[in-house]
């Protein structure tokens, strides 16, 4: 999202979890559900404007004025909110992220996200990333993520940063990286930067791929897949919030991984009829069938059933034709009532909660089980008198 000055910090929304199971043969899609996107309606190829190979991320300068956390961070306690609800259990280990003085963004909410791999835990919000052990030892400073694109070009540099998402691609021991360029000279970039190997303190690839010529590519939200790396967006109307429709995209991950010259596609157009929709993320060791397409989620939109919609995004990279973005099912849920604006009060803090209550909130984790594939989502809904 764009940022906003504020000046109170503002804490991530915990939402409701969503589950729904997915049967063999899901792909097929369901009768009277209309094709979305696909051949009768076209599909647009595009390509990275460039790419290249970055420097060592341990060897960028740090984010200024800061000071590495403590290397042994400490044991966290279990929670004890003043609410009527069981006690959730601490975590095991705890300590300090990147703070607000190490982004360098005054950005509400900060967005911010992370991703654990083999032996590292890797965190991003605006404008910066940070290394850790497993268990919280800082292998680098909170380092900008302009520094990272410094020397690149085009749109990624030299404001890159917005809205970043960091994962890991277990199945490549790789680490993926992106956010918006945010260059108002030449903007509309995603900046998608693939590190070269398993340690994420070393080189990564660079990639600019320009999303659209007339949109503003908001709120963009990445996900893992077998055959590609997957984004949505909330495409708007620039310099405001009026949103045209969501857009998915999906990028040549074989191609990215090898650090050559890479593709993308996506739909003709932004799709209006979707409110907002998120790509699975690829979790566990067991693969989803072969060529089965990367299940999207989308929110329905109020004053209709509660329900969610599935969609599917196959593609074929030999013939771009053949690529389609079809919805599959619709999936019926417990009601709910939405949560959008405002801000939620929390126990024993001034601090106010930022609701979203109408984005799904980042990620949707997919799970093959062997027996049955599972989707796991959640998103912001009212819940009681000042209860998000």
């Amino acid at each position: 999202m764009k940022p906003l000055r504020l000046r109170a910090r503002v804490a991530l929304v915990l939402g409701v979890f969503a589950c729904a199971a997915l049967a063999a043969g899901w792909v097929r899609a369901a009768p009277g559900v209309a094709l979305v996107a696909g051949p009768a309606t076209g599909m647009r190829v595009g390509y990275a404007q460039k790419h290249d190979l970055s420097p060592p991320l341990s060897s960028l300068p740090p984010a200024r004025g800061l000071r590495l956390p403590p290397a042994v961070p400490t044991a966290a306690p279990g929670a004890n909110l003043d609410l009527a609800l069981p006690a959730m259990p601490g975590p095991s280990l705890s300590w300090d992220g990147i703070s607000r003085a190490a982004s360098g963004c005054e950005c509400s909410p900060p967005d911010t996200n992370g991703a654990v791999g083999r032996a590292d835990y890797v965190q991003a919000v605006n404008f910066t990333v940070q290394v850790w052990t497993k268990t919280g030892s800082a292998r680098t400073g909170p380092v900008p993520i302009a520094a990272l694109w410094a020397g690149f070009g085009s749109g990624c540099e030299p404001t890159v940063g917005l809205d970043p998402i960091v994962l890991y691609d277990a199945q490549a021991d790789r680490w993926v990286l992106s956010a918006l360029g945010n260059d108002f000279n030449d903007p509309n970039d995603i900046c998608i930067a693939v590190s070269a190997t398993g340690d994420p303190t070393g080189a990564w690839y660079r990639y600019a791929f320009k999303l659209s010529t007339n949109n503003y590519p908001d709120y963009p939200k990445l996900a893992i897949w077998p055959d590609g790396y997957y984004l949505d967006v909330n495409m708007q109307v620039p310099g405001s919030t009026q949103v045209v429709g969501q857009q998915p995209f999906v990028f040549d991950r074989a191609a990215m991984l090898r650090g050559q010259a890479a593709g993308f596609q996506t739909t003709a157009a932004p799709l209006p009829q979707v409110m907002h929709m998120l790509p699975a993320d690829l979790d566990g060791p067991i693969l989803p069938p072969a060529g089965a397409p990367d299940p999207f989620v989308g929110l329905a939109p109020p004053g209709g059933p509660p329900q969610l919609q599935l969609y599917g995004f196959h593609v074929d990279w030999a013939q771009p034709s053949q690529s389609t973005f079809n919805a599959i099912a619709t999936l019926p849920v417990d009601p709910w009532t939405y949560l959008d604006g405002g801000l939620i009060p929390q126990p024993r803090s001034q601090k106010l909660l930022a609701a979203m209550g109408g984005f799904l909130m980042s990620r949707v984790g997919y799970r093959n089980f062997g027996d049955h594939e599972s989707l796991v989502l959640n998103h912001t809904v009212a819940a009681g008198r000042s209860i998000a």
